[in-house]
């Protein structure tokens, strides 16, 4: 179990962030926008050249030069109300086996009372397990289990959400803002892989913040570092030696 595994790698690892595992292969996806051209929509090359499997027509998906002081993607849904999304394959397929993690920095403007996304981990043919963040400030994890409320959902600053999934077990664990909030959660899958990330963003905006930055995603083969110190931007940026 996830939990196991994490406390055989590092007695510290909840309490300070930790290196990865000696034996960890290099990221099967690094995600981020520092390539593509500020203020213009993101393109859909694939995620092995920085870009998008997929954007809807209706959603805005624009590289910003802020608010992260590296260039981040901008989601916007000003034209319906309904959910419209950005998909992220992992270049190699999918991971069916061992310890899957991934590392999502972003930030939240505002949440109007139209507004809402989610963040999903997909299967190659339905959602493994999903994140909801709502016009009313909640943050709710699900899977085909059930929903588990976490705490408000805090705007107008840098977080980081980790996931780790065991394939093996069919669990997940997850980390909100540096702290473990859900231990090896049964996901209810009869079986377990990780294909791509899906955001989906619904609108429409009715403020100027009402949008949502993607900095980074990092997909790896272990529990990525986790730490419970204050998400700083600084301290978001060493996380990775950037």
């Amino acid at each position: 179990m996830i939990t196991t595994r994490l406390l055989a790698w590092t007695a510290a690892a909840l309490a300070l962030a930790g290196p990865a595992p000696s034996n960890a292969q290099a990221p099967y996806m690094d995600l981020t926008f520092d390539g593509q051209a500020i203020d213009q929509r993101l393109g859909v090359g694939g995620t092995a050249i920085g870009q998008a499997s997929f954007i809807h027509p209706e959603l805005d998906a624009t590289v910003r030069a802020t608010p992260f002081a590296s260039p981040s993607l901008e989601l916007l849904n000003p034209h319906s109300s309904s959910e419209n999304g950005i998909y992220f394959d992992l270049p190699g397929g999918s991971l069916t086996s061992g310890v899957v993690g991934v590392s999502l920095v972003m930030w939240i403007g505002s949440l109007s009372p139209a507004m809402n996304f989610d963040v999903t981990f997909m299967k190659t043919d339905e959602p493994l397990t999903w994140c909801i963040f709502n016009s009313a400030g909640n943050v709710a994890m699900c899977d085909r289990v059930q929903q588990r409320a976490l705490a408000a959902c805090p705007t107008g600053r840098a977080v980081r959400f980790v996931v780790a999934f065991d394939m093996a077990a069919g669990t997940w664990s997850a980390w909100w803002d540096g702290a473990l909030i859900f231990a090896d959660c049964a996901h209810g899958n009869a079986t377990s892989n990780l294909a791509s990330i899906w955001i989906r963003v619904c609108g429409p905006a009715t403020s100027a913040t009402d949008r949502l930055w993607i900095d980074r995603i990092v997909v790896t083969d272990h529990i990525p570092d986790v730490a419970t110190k204050p998400m700083t931007w600084g301290r978001i940026r060493s996380l990775y030696g950037s």
